[in-house]
């Protein structure tokens, strides 16, 4: 079961997936609103065991302190969650900051939901602890690759040439069905940017 919340000034995708038959659930980028995101899982009957982060930018992490479940997050990007310079609110006079305890995520881990499983990869490139998860079939790519486009390099961490690297390396590998659900805008597939997405190619 996949939902998703659009969230913030910036319309971040948080997405709430979830095994339907234990009702376990992970909430992937809470960037804000959090009682809005709460809503849907109370609505849905579902338990959130987890709060995963696919990088540290504000418009990701904002709604973290609502949530009293484990938080995940790469290394590379753990420094991003207490630095708004870094995880650039301070940009926008937000000052945010996450200042619970986080976990660790690298490159092939797994976390379990329920009775399915998240596979991580990491995806250096819009930021340096940039991830995807892999779950089911389907990709939450994060800011690393969009519908028609791919993720910011111009900000801090940031890395045109890794970037595209990561997404050729673990993502174009998969199979072409596979859905990619990206931090901001509509849902595609691999198949579909394959063909279509320019950016990939330059």
């Amino acid at each position: 079961m996949l939902r998703t919340v659009v969230v913030g000034a910036l319309q971040a995708n948080c997405y709430i997936v979830a095994d339907k038959h234990t009702r376990a659930a992970i909430v992937v980028d809470p960037g804000a609103d959090g009682r809005k995101i709460k809503a849907v899982l109370l609505k849905e009957g579902l338990r959130e065991t987890a709060v995963v982060l696919t990088h540290g930018h504000f418009d990701h992490i904002g709604a973290v302190p609502e949530f009293t479940v484990p938080v995940y997050v790469h290394q590379a990007d753990a420094e991003m969650l207490t630095d708004s310079r870094m995880n650039m609110s301070g940009l926008f006079g937000a000052q945010q900051s996450v200042n619970c305890p986080v976990r660790f995520l690298g490159h092939n881990d797994t976390l379990e939901i329920g009775g399915m499983t998240a596979v991580i990869k990491h995806t250096p490139g819009h930021t340096a602890g940039g991830i995807c998860l892999l779950i089911d079939g389907i990709v939450l790519s994060g800011d690393t690759l969009f519908c028609g486009g791919i993720g910011r390099t111009d900000l801090p961490g940031g890395s045109y040439k890794a970037l595209i690297d990561s997404i050729k390396k673990h993502l174009l590998v998969l199979d072409d069905a596979v859905k990619v659900f990206p931090g901001h805008g509509m849902p595609t597939t691999i198949g579909d940017e394959k063909k279509g997405n320019e950016r990939l190619w330059e």
